[in-house]
């Protein structure tokens, strides 16, 4: 199936319902998935008349409508959808568009005054192109017409997506209509979302843009654009969603929202049902305080180049601490486990990357036949449930040979109430803690009981574990960790850093 297929079908399923809220000014405007297809199609045209056909086409702006739209006008015309991230710099942009010999960029009015150079007469406003394919193609069955005849085959490259995880080396992984496509499918059925959703993860992320945005239309789901992540938290009040894809620092911010506010507790306690949460595994302890309000709270798991989704709890198969069972269609193994069964993830199926573009020695180190290696450590249970224990190539080796995880201590010391952000690495053949604490806690008053506060818990945590897990050292931050677009602290640059300042 490819993306297009996937996407005339579920609008002509679901005609007559909503697939969009989208704030403007004072008001809302609702979009029916009738209206939205129509506007994909007139802005296909618009690339037909460019005579636009398997170019890379790039993507840089917040989320919106227009973004949705343009999109899947490009994949509708058989081009490649190069996302960017909305907060890299015009320098960067131009950067990743040289790199992949990007046609055209459509971005944010804002963001078109940006760029200067060899782009600056192939810049297109999003908003500029959908507003002049409605005015201009009003002939809808010539149009459709046009468009139909535009054969797009599910091995087609559908996305380029210039991805960095976490860590400072840029990989531009290649993904194929049926790569997405084949995802979506396989998580509708797992999950089974209904009803309305809030868009506030970033769609230039794969997370956001297979697993909540995709996802919704192929389930006639609708979804309201979140204005900007720091309205989150009110505006699930205001618009009383049913589910919502979120990352763990996001579930975290509302978990405090919602204890300091027990009327809005009680109030998205009858609606919101579901909190789906990627990008990392969630303590036991966050999701047991969802579960206390009547909110499940799912976690999954997956990368960029599996399409991304790899696995997921459900309401009706959660297993707490794991990051579910394997989506149909996917096949792990777990290679050179140790005597617990600790080991790195394999995976295979149809979600699964076509490779890395233009890095051979990239895709030799990657692949194992037809087996992916994560770079993720687990344990996979009889049953099939995943635990993440964490990454390869952060694994801490102590001294007496034994295997220490920094994500696992860090999702310890996230538990206490006095660390907001935690980051662990190794230093010189010792175990450190570089901490920014929750200075909105009412312990963390001053800078002297800031320091014991959090030195205290670290003493609380070492007295819990084996000598080889203990942290040596420990650094207080007075500022929050760099981050990615979906919140994730940027390991590799702040342990450069670290080897720098300390």
């Amino acid at each position: 199936m490819t993306i297009k297929q996937m996407i005339i079908e579920a609008c002509k399923k679901y005609k007559g319902k909503y697939i969009y809220t989208v704030p403007e000014g004072e008001g809302d405007k609702r979009i029916k998935y009738e209206e939205f297809i129509r506007d994909v199609y007139r802005a296909s045209a618009y690339f037909v008349n460019m005579e636009l056909q398997n170019e890379p086409i790039a993507i840089w702006g917040k989320n919106s409508y227009e973004w949705v739209v343009i999109y899947c006008a490009i994949l509708f015309t058989k081009n490649i959808v190069v996302p960017l991230d909305n907060d890299m710099s015009s320098k960067e942009a131009e950067l990743f568009m040289t790199q992949l010999h990007c046609r055209l960029l459509l971005c944010d009015s804002e963001k078109s005054q940006s760029i200067k150079t060899n782009f600056s007469d192939n810049v297109y406003v999003l908003k500029d192109i959908v507003n002049k394919a409605m005015g201009k193609y009003t002939n809808w069955k010539n149009t459709v017409n046009a468009i139909n005849t535009i054969y797009v085959d599910d091995n087609d490259n559908a996305m380029i997506i210039c991805t960095s995880g976490t860590t400072s080396l840029v990989k531009k992984v290649v993904l194929s209509h049926n790569n997405i496509a084949s995802n979506v499918v396989a998580v509708s059925k797992k999950i089974n979302i209904s009803g309305k959703g809030l868009l506030v993860l970033p769609l230039s992320h794969m997370y956001s843009l297979t697993a909540a945005a995709l996802v919704a239309i192929y389930s006639g789901a609708e979804n309201v654009f979140s204005r900007h992540v720091r309205f989150f938290t009110r505006e699930i009040g205001c618009y009383k969603p049913n589910f919502i894809f979120l990352v763990p620092m996001l579930v975290e911010r509302l978990y405090d929202y919602l204890t300091k506010n027990e009327a809005y507790r009680r109030e998205i306690s009858k609606s919101l049902n579901m909190i789906f949460c990627g990008g990392a595994p969630l303590s036991k302890d966050i999701i047991d305080k969802f579960s206390a309000l009547g909110i499940y709270i799912l976690n999954g798991y997956g990368m960029t180049e599996c399409s991304p989704v790899i696995s997921t709890n459900t309401k009706s198969d959660n297993r707490v601490g794991s990051v579910g069972r394997a989506l149909d269609g996917i096949s792990i193994r777990v290679l050179n486990a140790d005597d617990d069964g600790v080991g790195e993830l394999y995976v295979k199926g149809s979600s699964v990357m076509r490779g890395y573009l233009n890095d051979a020695e990239a895709n030799q180190k990657s692949f194992e036949g037809e087996w992916f290696k994560t770079g993720d450590i687990v344990k996979v249970d009889e049953e099939g449930y995943i635990f993440i224990k964490g990454r390869v190539k952060n694994i801490i080796l102590s001294g007496n040979g034994q295997n220490v995880y920094p994500e696992e201590i860090e999702r310890a010391l996230l538990s206490y109430n006095e660390i907001e952000e935690v980051l662990v690495y190794q230093k010189d053949n010792k175990i450190v803690a570089e901490v920014y604490p929750n200075y909105n806690n009412e312990i963390c008053d001053d800078k002297r009981r800031i320091n014991k506060a959090v030195q205290t818990v670290i003493g609380q945590f070492n007295s819990k574990q084996p000598y080889y897990k203990n942290i040596s050292e420990l650094i207080i931050r007075e500022q929050q960790f760099e981050k990615t677009n979906i919140s994730k602290i940027k390991r590799a640059a702040q342990q450069d850093n670290a080897q720098i300042n300390l």
